[in-house]
């Protein structure tokens, strides 16, 4: 079925219609509703004010007659269902009535009493002080079933009135559209279908001087240009096919530069691989010459050559865990292999055995999940976080806690410590490789650890940072994403003491 721009302006303006009355009814069947709820509240309000001043006296001296005829009189009344009066120390009075109906409102009123005693300072002046004292409580329970039969009929009314509203804008708008839109449109239309068919020199005749003749008159402007578009598109056309070759040539260029580089940054991660091999052997050959010379010598040295040697034996330990670094950095670039399954609870359990942390430092391991990795990948991630917090901890009872929560599509894993904590501007620095903290009077590390953390992280699409004030410890974090299969947990938490 085909819809004419009258029909269609003719339904667009009975929505219109249809939404308004439709929001009109709505907010006056929430003011009706409102306006009945105020006047049940105020009745059920002054009912209640009047069986208090009433009960005043009668709960004064506990007159459970007067209070019976109270509370009778009070059940006669419309809506009200139950009825229960108590004495100020919560003995039940009077009560009747059933307040098991599904739709009720109950008020309860506490009733007060002035009692006055005279102030003994001002005895001789017959000085009175009032004293307010409550002496029991007044509940009612009203029945909504009156206001709801009341809001049901103000519901109905409001409906007949809306859709009689929709049915009288239904045939008033057909019929003014009909009227004004109808016969230019329909001109419209003919011109329309006479030179889509090839007829340029068509004019549509229409001479009004609203939007329908606006809309002509630029209709045939546009018919005078079209022969001059067509030839412009084709030109466009051409430029286009012209475009899309250059486009073509320089996608070829790009994917020809990106294999380049591809094959550069392998060959980059082979030459650091190759050269932090061949620098191990005579930096490694300088240490066993540094300890020849303290055995053979190591007597003749005064105060200051001992320590130059102490010095030089340091420098080759830290440049031999510097190529180290290199090594493991090299390693961690390259793309994912060999992913499976891996238990986060043994694994930890076993980078902190290899360690060997110090006695007083205890290591306290929540359950964790299983996630899809290469082994050695997360596991040197647990193993520079927890390297990291042992060596840095310099507290007599050291703590490090490890654990994870979930976050989203990813487990948030972190590794807390109790040491000294780090300054907010090195929290990016520490991150970067060979960079470390200027320290003092702790051990000197190579800058690769967190480096290598950070890499193997975002290689899994994750994040990590570190939270920390000076004194007060700190806490690493980095995410790692789920997996489709239901994650392992451990079965138990382990705590483990070193």
């Amino acid at each position: 079925m085909k819809f004419g721009i009258s029909k269609k302006v003719s339904l667009l303006f009975i929505i219109l219609v249809v939404v308004l009355t439709t929001t009109l009814g709505f907010y006056f069947i929430r003011y009706q509703k409102a306006t009945l709820e105020e006047e049940f509240d105020e009745k059920a309000k002054a009912l209640l004010y009047s069986l208090v001043v009433s009960a005043e006296y009668p709960l004064l001296v506990e007159d459970k007659e007067t209070l019976q005829i109270l509370g009778n009189g009070a059940l006669q009344q419309k809506d009200i269902i139950f009825c229960e009066i108590r004495n100020k120390k919560g003995n039940i009075l009077f009560q009747e009535g059933s307040s098991k109906e599904k739709y009720v409102r109950r008020y309860v009123s506490p009733v007060l009493t002035e009692r006055i005693a005279p102030l003994v300072e001002d005895m001789i002046l017959d000085a009175e002080k009032k004293q307010t004292e409550e002496t029991g409580k007044i509940y009612l329970t009203l029945s909504l079933a009156g206001l709801m039969e009341k809001s049901s009929q103000a519901k109905k009314t409001i409906g007949f009135l809306v859709i009689g509203g929709i049915i009288l804008a239904f045939v008033l708008i057909n019929l003014l559209t009909r009227l004004i839109l109808g016969k230019p449109v329909n001109e419209l239309m003919r011109g329309i279908k006479k030179i889509t068919g090839g007829n340029l020199n068509y004019k549509v005749p229409i001479k009004t001087q609203d939007e329908i003749g606006i809309l002509a008159t630029s209709f045939n402007k546009m018919t005078e240009h079209l022969k001059q578009m067509v030839d412009n598109l084709n030109c466009e056309v051409a430029e286009r096919k012209k475009a899309k070759t250059s486009l073509e040539k320089l996608n070829r260029d790009l994917e020809a530069t990106i294999q380049e580089l591809s094959w550069s940054n392998r060959q980059l991660q082979d030459f650091v691989h190759i050269t932090a091999h061949d620098l191990k052997t005579p930096v490694r050959g300088i240490g066993t010459l540094a300890d020849w010379i303290v055995s053979d010598y190591g007597d003749k040295f005064d105060g200051q050559g001992r320590e130059q040697v102490r010095l030089l034996k340091a420098r080759v330990i830290r440049i031999d865990k510097l190529i180290d670094g290199m090594l493991q950095f090299s390693k961690i670039v390259r793309t994912k292999q060999n992913e499976k399954q891996v238990d986060l609870h043994a694994l930890v359990s076993e980078v902190i055995d290899r360690m060997e942390p110090p006695n007083n430092i205890e290591i306290a391991v929540d359950s964790l999940p299983g996630v899809t990795c290469e082994y050695e990948h997360i596991s040197q991630v647990f193993r520079s976080l927890l390297s990291n917090a042992v060596t840095f901890t310099n507290k007599p009872k050291g703590l490090v806690k490890v654990g994870c929560v979930e976050q989203g599509e990813f487990w948030r894993f972190y590794i807390s410590d109790n040491g000294p904590g780090i300054e907010q501007k090195y929290f990016e620095k520490i991150f970067r490789i060979f960079q470390t903290l200027p320290t003092k009077d702790e051990p000197e590390t190579a800058g690769i650890g967190l480096a290598v953390a950070k890499k193997i992280v975002e290689l899994y699409g994750g994040k990590i940072w570190v939270e920390s004030q000076p004194g007060a410890g700190s806490t690493f974090s980095f995410t790692f994403p789920k997996q489709q299969e239901e994650p392992v947990y451990a079965n138990a938490k382990a705590h483990i003491a070193c």
